[in-house]
C-alpha cells in the first residue's frame, strides 16, 4: 500500500498570474496556483487523510480553489484549510514573511474506489513583497500527505524570483546661470542589465533646493 500511494504522489504549478514573466520566473506579488494529485488505485481504502503543505519564506498561502476526490467536488467540506505560520529557528516570530507558510488540508477518510480515481486539490499562493525575496531566490514548496499507517512527501517545481533594477541620471542646460535663468533639468529611467522584470507603479521624486523654483 505505502509503495502504490508513494508513486501516485505529484505537486505541480499550474498557473501563474502575470504575462511579463515566464517559466518558473515569478514576481513580487505574483500569485502562482499549485495542485496536488494523488492517484487512487483500485480497492485502496485511506483512513484519516491529512495533506500539509510547507512553503519557503516568501511564499504565503492564498485561497482554496477546489478539492476533487473521485470526480466529486468536496471543496466545501475542505475548505478552507487551516492556515499557520512558520517561524524558522533563530526567526522572530514577528517576521512578516512567516505567516501563511503552512496549510492543512483535512480529507478525512477516502474508501476503497471500485475504479482507478483521484484525489486533487488547487490553492493559490502569492510571491510575498518582504526582504527575504531577493534577485534568483529559488522557493520551494513541499506537499506530505498522511493517513493511518503512513506517509509521503512530494515537491513542486521551485519559482525563481525576479526584479527590476532601474537606474536614475539627472543632467541640467545650462549648468552655469545667473538669477533668473530658466534651467532645464532632465531625468532618465531605465532598466539596468542586471533588470529580469517589468517595474510597475513607479514614482519619481526630485526636491528642488534653496534657491530654485519650480
Amino acid at each position: 500500500t505505502v509503495s502504490v500511494v508513494t508513486t501516485g504522489l505529484s505537486k505541480t504549478i499550474i498557473n501563474t498570474s502575470e504575462t511579463f514573466t515566464t517559466g518558473n520566473n515569478v514576481a513580487i506579488g505574483e500569485v502562482v496556483t499549485y495542485q496536488i494529485a494523488l492517484n487512487l488505485p483500485t480497492g485502496l481504502a485511506l483512513d484519516n487523510v491529512v495533506v500539509t503543505d510547507r512553503m519557503d519564506k516568501g511564499l504565503a498561502f492564498v485561497d482554496c480553489v477546489s478539492v476533487n476526490l473521485a470526480g466529486t467536488d468536496i471543496t466545501a467540506t475542505v475548505c478552507p484549510p487551516t492556515v499557520s505560520a512558520i517561524t524558522d529557528p533563530g526567526d522572530p516570530a514577528t517576521n512578516p514573511a512567516n505567516p501563511g507558510r503552512q496549510v492543512q488540508f483535512n480529507i478525512g477518510n477516502v474508501t476503497a474506489p471500485t475504479a482507478a480515481s483521484t484525489l486533487v486539490i488547487q490553492y493559490r499562493a502569492i510571491v510575498l513583497d518582504v526582504i527575504e525575496n531577493q534577485e534568483t531566490n529559488e522557493l520551494k514548496n513541499s506537499a506530505t500527505l498522511t493517513w493511518t499507517g503512513g506517509s509521503v512527501t512530494t515537491s513542486a517545481p521551485e519559482v525563481i524570483i525576479v526584479e527590476p533594477d532601474l537606474a536614475i541620471d539627472k543632467t541640467a542646460t545650462p549648468t552655469t546661470v545667473t538669477a533668473g535663468t530658466s534651467i532645464q533639468f532632465t531625468l532618465t529611467i531605465s532598466q539596468t542589465a542586471l533588470s529580469s522584470a517589468d517595474a510597475f507603479d513607479v514614482v519619481v521624486t526630485d526636491v528642488l533646493p534653496d534657491g530654485l523654483e519650480y
